[in-house]
């Protein structure tokens, strides 16, 4: 009895009250407005689920998140907070979230003209209307919607590198109101298919700088979900393949094919037979749909030319790597004849040319560069690939010579930086300095990039 009273004595009012602290909305948004969280989130961390504030620390450890750029996690602590209490999830998020959701600023004037007829309205002005109108009715999932439309049609503008930052803020914060309104049971397929959409719009921001593949997967995960509670069709299961393509993760995409063999046409089938195969660098699958796949479309006259000829371009791609050159270079060139948009066809002369080079004919490739056909060649590619292989065969002074020709014409940053790195290998530090700060300083002088 005296134990238990002692143990009742050491829980203080002082105690109680700091670990209600914790998980008060006030004292979340004071130190987010400070830009001093840490500690407030590792005391809402210790939180447990039995507790019955557990929605609302959980909330509060999400937004911790938020704010350091983590949205995978923070979207996994308001499904959790969800889980444990709707209404309280409403209420702690409604309260944070009006006051800290970041208002709109100088580089979203581009928007204003398209985006006014589309949101009814200034868009900064839609914010601060929405963010009264939330913090009022937090449990009112409309304004949620709402402002999800905002982030999703004033985000991100392509033509402004700068704004690649203001554009994963506006990103994270429209993936964490989409998971809000994931309370609404009703719209849950929906409203996974649309965060699945911003995952996308996610990676495309950041895959320039970005090895990671994890906003692709969690794209993929809300896609499966969705369709898991709705219908697997065709155009779900497409939607479902390219996010798993882009994550590298084709392996999955030939055990769907089989898992929904009734699902698609044999073509669409095919197609993605054709993608999973060439990233699991299985060759002479791919090679084996895309020459039933060109047999067709070159029997159909309806046939959709482009359709053809970039069939002929990944078969051609798949014989270079299986070290069948001549055929690698018949389909290249077929494809070059069946090109009537006359557009620039560089990346299947560069394609010849390699394989020119690999079948031990680099006379002829030597004859392109030296005494080119008007029209027909392309002297500049060939000297390209010529040098490339010339260093993958370790002729460094070879490789040199033509990178050196190259820079007279074009003085770009990446063949500096292989100037540097043949002469470091040669042990001409001097030399391979002066190309390495040419090309720092080239690099330097582009655009901002994501």
């Amino acid at each position: 009895m005296r134990t238990i009273l002692l143990l009742l004595l050491l829980i203080s009012p002082s105690a109680v009250a700091s670990a209600a602290e914790a998980i008060s909305p006030a004292v979340a948004i004071a130190s987010f407005q400070q830009g001093k969280f840490d500690k407030l989130q590792k005391q809402a961390e210790q939180v447990g689920r039995d507790d019955p504030h557990f929605a609302a620390a959980a909330v509060i450890v999400a937004l911790c998140h938020l704010q350091n750029q983590d949205p995978r996690k923070a979207v996994e602590r308001l499904e959790q907070a969800i889980a444990a209490d709707k209404d309280q999830t409403l209420q702690t998020y409604g309260k944070i979230s009006a006051i800290i959701y970041p208002p709109l600023g100088p580089w979203d004037e581009s928007y204003r003209g398209d985006a006014e007829s589309l949101l009814d309205g200034v868009p900064e002005e839609i914010v601060a209307k929405l963010r009264t109108q939330i913090a009022e009715k937090p449990l009112d999932l409309s304004h949620y919607r709402r402002r999800i439309e905002v982030a999703e049609e004033v985000y991100y503008d392509e033509d402004q590198p700068g704004q690649y930052a203001e554009a994963l803020v506006r990103i994270d914060w429209g993936l964490c109101d989409l998971t809000i309104t994931l309370v609404d049971a009703e719209q849950t397929a929906a409203t996974l298919r649309q965060r699945a959409e911003f995952w996308s719009e996610r990676h495309d921001v950041t895959y320039l700088n970005d090895d990671e593949t994890w906003a692709v997967d969690a794209e993929a995960a809300d896609i499966k979900r969705a369709l898991d509670l709705t219908q697997w069709d065709v155009d779900g299961l497409d939607d479902y393949f390219w996010a798993l393509y882009l994550g590298d993760r084709s392996q999955e995409i030939q055990d769907e094919l089989k898992r929904r063999e009734t699902i698609g046409d044999a073509q669409w089938r095919r197609e993605w037979g054709v993608r999973s195969n060439m990233q699991l660098l299985r060759y002479a699958d791919a090679i084996f749909d895309l020459t039933a796949m060109i047999r067709e479309l070159e029997l159909d006259p309806q046939a959709n030319r482009v359709k053809l000829i970039l069939s002929l371009d990944d078969r051609a791609r798949c014989r270079l790597n299986l070290k069948v050159y001549s055929g690698a270079i018949r389909d290249a060139r077929k494809a070059i004849t069946l090109n009537e948009a006359k557009s620039p066809d560089y990346f299947r002369y560069r394609l010849i040319y390699e394989a020119m080079l690999r079948m031990g004919d680099q006379a002829a490739v030597d004859a392109i560069i030296e005494h080119p056909k008007e029209g027909v060649d392309f002297p500049d590619l060939a000297r390209r690939e010529r040098a490339a292989y010339a260093l993958e065969q370790g002729k460094l002074d070879d490789a040199l010579q033509d990178y050196l020709v190259m820079l007279e014409k074009t003085d770009g940053p990446y063949d500096h930086e292989v100037v540097a790195d043949i002469y470091r290998r040669q042990g001409k530090t001097e030399l391979a300095d002066q190309h390495a700060k040419r090309a720092a300083e080239l690099q330097a002088a582009l655009p901002d990039s994501p």
